[in-house]
């Protein structure tokens, strides 16, 4: 994934529904494994369902055509790659060896890649 910008200089990831999609579930498959966490991490289980909330207009059919843009925090965009790592930690736990699983596992990193490549611009470039 490349990092672009958007012409008020922000930072952007290209996404379509589809991964816009796939990062709901992931939020949502990693959030009650976060809910067990102690100590309790409020302010993440906050920000995710913030993010599940503005994610939500996008996931409908049609409703986030290329190009359309999404803001979000960078504290969203934190709490986004805390879940991705969360999530695949448990991957790497739970599901066997396959190449569907190791080219998901890739996606991921490389999503998360471009997440820290925001949170953290000229570390490892």
């Amino acid at each position: 994934m490349e990092q672009q910008y958007n012409s008020d200089r922000l930072p952007t990831i290209s996404l379509n529904q589809r991964e816009l999609q796939a990062i709901n579930a992931i939020i949502e498959g990693y959030l009650p494994h976060l809910r067990r966490k102690l100590p309790y991490p409020y302010k993440t289980i906050k920000l995710l369902d913030d993010v599940r909330r503005k994610l939500a207009p996008a996931l409908k059919p049609g409703a986030f055509p290329a190009g359309e843009a999404l803001a979000l925090s960078l504290e969203e965009l934190q709490a986004i790659g805390i879940a991705l790592q969360g999530f695949v930690a448990l991957i790497y736990k739970i599901i066997p060896h396959s190449p569907e699983r190791n080219a998901t596992l890739e996606d991921l990193n490389k999503l998360r890649a471009a997440i820290e490549a925001i949170l953290h611009p000229g570390e490892g470039a």
